[in-house]
């Protein structure tokens, strides 16, 4: 419609322009002027400027209204915790709560080129000087975490070494779009501790007669998952950023990449849960409950012995050993490599490729389960749980926003530095006690 509104207006237009420079005119020509000038142009041009109000008007708003009203796990009132489950959980550092229109808009070319700008330059000077560059920025604005970073950029950015991140890919991930997650947790337990029965409902024979046993206490309780505020900050000398023959993109996205890979790896694993996630390892050595994946201790001082590792799949209920592997550092893998069973046979089997990479078509096994190893885990030591054997299907990761970059001229202006501050928005803890055990030391 307004591309027909459009010609019909440049037609009328150009018509006029043709009566007004013709030498001799008519009458009819006169008075055809005049219903162009002062009725048919301001039509169309008012017509026209009515659709494109519509066309720039922004829905981004309602859109995101329309966003917290979906996935609230309880009830439509609950206002916070707001999320979408599933076995999968949410992948790598994703969308988080960004609006599908904001996020079609960091999509386009124009975007990411106007994003690289404002990593070389600052938002101030793109402000000012490139005013047309800015105003394709402002889509991706956010007033209090920065500018968004788009997804081509983003994905060169955070492009994980495999080998550190041994941890967080096997997490379950969701988003919320509050301050905190809040989820359901039933609060029967099967006696016999096996989870043969995972409902409270009970009955009888008719033939029996008498009445049926009273049901045991069935009930929810909740989990709360706290969402946290953490900043990196990168500096960067300006006369760097001057040097033609720098790349800056590839520079950031390589100190991005091993920074993301390092806060993530070491949160999830020691997270103290105070003012922060709280960590897999935080309870270790602990009874079992929400927080704490309990414990199997060693029937020798200061050691691991063969057959403890042998049994430590049984104790894990099968139905939570689908994905079970061993997570140990690369010292405490060493000693273990070196236990035997009855028959001399080495428990650690060495797999098929070199163990660089986080999915190996043969790994190493131990025990005939997958061996992954993360260097922020503690040596064997009395008191210590060096080892973790099970799923982490059982530990819950929360993210808040996608990560967003600001870049900030003044801060280190004195020193000759520009710093780039990256901002998370996240949340963990262990919350299913029933997916692994830790090996613990007497």
């Amino acid at each position: 419609m307004s591309n027909q509104l459009r010609a019909e207006f440049k037609s009328a237009l150009a018509e006029a322009q043709q009566i007004r420079d013709a030498e001799d005119r008519t009458d009819e020509q006169s008075a055809r002027f005049r219903d162009l000038v002062e009725t048919v142009l301001p039509g169309l041009e008012t017509r026209l400027k009515a659709h494109q109000a519509v066309s720039e008007t922004s829905l981004d708003h309602f859109a995101d209204m329309a966003l917290k009203g979906q996935g609230t796990p309880f009830t439509a009132a609950r206002q916070v915790g707001q999320a979408t489950f599933s076995d999968e959980g949410f992948y790598d550092e994703g969308e988080g709560v960004v609006p599908p229109a904001q996020l079609k808009a960091v999509s386009t070319p124009e975007y990411s080129r106007a994003f690289k700008t404002y990593m070389r330059l600052g938002e101030d000077k793109v402000k000012n000087r490139y005013p047309s560059v800015y105003k394709t920025l402002v889509a991706g604005l956010d007033d209090y975490a920065g500018i968004l970073i788009p997804p081509d950029v983003l994905d060169t950015m955070i492009k994980r070494t495999p080998a550190p991140t041994v941890i967080a890919g096997r997490v379950r991930r969701y988003t919320t779009s509050s301050n905190r997650l809040i989820m359901l947790r039933e609060t029967y337990r099967d006696p016999s501790g096996l989870d043969l029965r995972t409902s409270p409902i009970t009955g009888m024979w008719t033939g029996e007669g008498g009445n049926p046993d009273p049901s045991p206490e069935g009930g929810f309780g909740e989990v709360t998952i706290p969402v946290h505020e953490y900043m990196g900050k990168l500096s960067v000398t300006n006369t760097l950023l001057e040097d033609a023959g720098f790349n800056l993109e590839g520079y950031i996205s390589e100190k991005l990449n091993e920074w993301l890979d390092y806060h993530y790896e070491t949160t999830l694993l020691n997270g103290t849960g105070v003012g922060q996630p709280l960590g897999i390892w935080t309870n270790a050595g602990k009874p079992q409950g929400l927080g704490q994946m309990g414990f199997v201790e060693t029937g020798v001082v200061g050691a691991i012995e063969p057959d403890l590792i042998k049994s430590m799949e049984f104790n894990i209920l099968p139905q939570y050993q689908g994905d079970a592997v061993w997570i140990m550092n690369q010292r405490t893998a060493k000693a273990i490599s070196l236990l035997k069973d009855d028959q001399k046979q080495y428990l650690f089997q060495r797999g098929s490729l070199p163990h660089n990479t986080v999915v190996d078509a043969n790994p190493n096994t131990l025990a005939g389960f997958p061996v992954l190893i993360s260097q922020y885990l503690p040596d064997i030591a009395t008191g210590k749980c060096p080892i973790f054997f099970g799923s982490l299907k059982g530990v819950y990761m929360v993210q808040r926003l996608g990560m967003t970059v600001r870049v900030l001229n003044e801060i280190e202006a004195l020193k000759n530095r520009r710093v780039y501050l990256f901002r998370l928005r996240w949340g963990a803890m262990p919350v299913e006690d029933q997916y692994g055990k830790f090996v613990k030391i007497k």
